[in-house]
């Protein structure tokens, strides 16, 4: 993986509309953000098309990234999970109640089940939004990527101790939101 410093310099470059850099910097954490997308989404097409939107509004928001505090990388990761969860929402809403049922025919499992599993999974992404964008990308780092108390850390640039304080207090919040 590339280094923090370097991949500063070719965002820096990026915001001044520099091809040449953004190749290099796509070609450096294309892997790793393919590799956010897939395991939300778990399809190569709607991951790739989630990847080329992220890279799209990287291209658009290099200018920002000094001002968001956030390591490179972690901006990007955060860029790659909001645009697969764009495109989850999206395939959410367009799934009909009649394929749902005829999927459950299919697969074995109830129909209340498959038209029970969209809403709380959109349930989940409403109390998500209920988090400060910093605190859902921690959180979303730790769940979905799997980062340890230490990754984040290094991540934000904050105690370990800080770390698990706010996965603490997150899940606690999730936990109450997902209730009502």
């Amino acid at each position: 993986m590339a280094k923090t410093a370097e991949l500063e310099k070719l965002l820096e470059q990026v915001a001044t509309r520099d091809r040449d850099a953004f190749g290099d910097l796509y070609a450096l954490t294309s892997g790793k953000l393919f590799g956010v997308c897939l395991r939300i989404l778990a399809s190569r097409p709607k991951a790739q098309a989630a990847l080329w939107s992220a890279f799209v509004q990287i291209w658009q928001d290099a200018k920002s990234l000094q001002t968001s505090g956030l390591r490179p990388m972690t901006w990007m990761i955060h860029i790659a999970h909001q645009k697969s969860i764009q495109r989850l929402r999206l395939d959410l809403t367009d799934v009909s109640q009649e394929t749902l049922a005829d999927e459950a025919q299919t697969e074995g499992e109830w129909p209340e089940d498959l038209v029970l599993k969209p809403s709380e999974h959109g349930q989940l992404i409403n109390c998500m939004e209920v988090l400060p964008w910093e605190r859902s990308a921690v959180f979303r780092l730790a769940f979905v990527e799997g980062e340890t108390y230490p990754d984040l850390a290094a991540h934000f640039d904050l105690p370990v101790d800080t770390m698990r304080t706010w996965v603490r207090q997150d899940l606690h919040i999730l936990s109450e939101c997902l209730d009502r």
